[in-house]
């Protein structure tokens, strides 16, 4: 379990992790409620209880179509749980529940914050971003849920693979970054994309053995043949799930595939002798994106420049092949470019700190200074608070926030775009705070994020 505790805008609150579960109310009735239930976390609840939680969500999603037939029920808030639920498949539902803990066991009891019922600092979107992940990922790996073999065969993936995310599931690490899905890319001159481009392109074919690439260089996205919604996806994987870090107990390049979710973390990479080789697993770490035939993911990795590809089942070998000439010839030369590129730009300092966001395209763009991890708690939850809004507000599209220990925040909307700025320097009041926004937005993004 997650626990937590926040302090700031009046609260101390402290969050658990109660359950995750997924089911599908037509595999049973009511002398059967049991084989509703496709996974289930913790396993040591009682039948009872998780016939229980499973009835609630059925309940919730069945009353609430009354009202909304078109838009599904995504979470609810009641006195002792905040659920957050998920139906990304015809009568498939995923439901990922905190307990709001008032235990004096774990502190003082929670005093109220008014007529606000949410107990815990967790904003809808966060809990969604989680259990949308984990659907994602299984989907990737597994294909959709409703196409398994049976529903046993669905229990037994589901099982295996949840099982192996849940370590990683850790609210309190969560950053403003993955609550957005977005995708952290290396805003290269046109010279150096244009030849990670065009090594990237030459060995790219619809119809041949490597269909689809994707360039990471140190968790930043380069370049991508993908959709936005499959490079997201992927890029999630390879940068939260898989770390290849410098200086591993391997080769300095090798073409490598890689196993799911989670046998492979960092120490286990530094440590592992014979790292998992190409003719290991032909053909074992398939992944499914638009087409009902999957692909095997590849990895090539030198000095911090990951190249993903995507080979189809059936030629892995000629695929495999082909790479280890192409990767010879071009990968040190452009890990090398990338390398003096970013010695280049994180040089460069930013007055303030800030996020750039497209929804549209996933891209994201933070400045060199920003670090998720040196901000306080309050500054995490003013973020994920601002998006939030954003969200569920239409209406608005400009918020400012003066906080009493880490001065002023601001963001701003233009449609699918979000700018988020942590000001550094003080301001008297939020005029001034408005004219820096501008001045800022037309410094940065003067050609690409027009405001009124």
């Amino acid at each position: 379990q997650s626990t937590w505790g926040l302090q700031g805008y009046g609260l101390r609150v402290f969050v658990d992790m109660d359950m995750l579960f997924v089911f599908n109310p037509l595999l049973g009735h009511e002398e059967t409620e049991e084989q509703k239930i496709l996974f289930y976390w913790p396993p040591t609840d009682s039948m009872k209880k998780q016939c229980s939680y499973v009835g609630l969500a059925e309940g919730l999603s069945g009353f609430t179509r009354t009202f909304s037939p078109d838009i599904p029920v995504s979470s609810c808030v009641t006195k002792n749980l905040t659920l957050s639920l998920f139906n990304p498949e015809p009568n498939i539902w995923m439901v990922l529940a905190l307990r709001n803990s008032t235990d004096d066991k774990r502190g003082k009891d929670r005093k109220s914050t008014g007529n606000d019922s949410r107990s815990n600092p967790y904003e809808d979107c966060m809990l969604q971003t989680c259990v949308r992940r984990i659907y994602h990922l299984y989907e990737m790996f597994h294909g959709k849920m409703n196409d398994q073999p049976s529903a046993d065969h669905l229990r037994s993936t589901l099982s295996t693979f949840i099982s192996d995310m849940l370590p990683h599931l850790n609210f309190t690490s969560l950053s403003f970054t993955e609550t957005l899905d977005a995708v952290d890319f290396v805003a290269c001159d046109p010279i150096l994309y244009s030849s990670v481009h065009q090594c990237v392109r030459s060995v790219i074919s619809p119809t041949g053995a490597i269909t689809d690439a994707l360039v990471l260089y140190d968790g930043l996205l380069v370049d991508t043949t993908m959709n936005p919604i499959h490079t997201q996806r992927l890029n999630t994987y390879l940068t939260r799930y898989i770390y290849l870090p410098d200086g591993a107990s391997r080769t300095d390049s090798e073409v490598v595939s890689i196993s799911p979710i989670s046998r492979l973390n960092t120490w286990e990479l530094q440590q592992q002798e014979g790292f998992v080789t190409p003719s290991d697993m032909l053909g074992e770490l398939k992944i499914f994106l638009d087409s009902p035939d999957p692909r095997v993911l590849t990895l090539y990795y030198t000095r911090k420049l990951m190249f993903a590809f995507l080979l189809r089942p059936t030629e892995v070998a000629n695929g495999l092949e082909t790479l280890k000439t192409h990767m010879s010839i071009h990968a040190h030369s452009l890990a090398q470019q990338l390398a003096e590129h970013m010695n280049r730009t994180q040089s460069l300092d930013d007055v303030h700190r800030y996020i750039y966001f497209n929804h549209l395209n996933m891209a994201l763009k933070m400045s060199a200074r920003l670090k998720w991890s040196a901000l306080t708690d309050v500054v995490k939850y003013v973020l994920n608070k601002m998006h939030s809004d954003f969200v569920s507000m239409s209406e608005i599209n400009e918020v400012s926030v003066k906080t009493i220990g880490d001065g002023w925040l601001a963001a701003r909307r233009n449609g699918q775009r979000y700018f988020y700025i942590i000001f550094d320097q003080k301001f008297s009041n939020s005029i001034e705070v408005h004219d820096e926004i501008a001045r800022m937005d037309q410094e940065y993004f003067g050609n690409i994020f027009m405001m009124s």
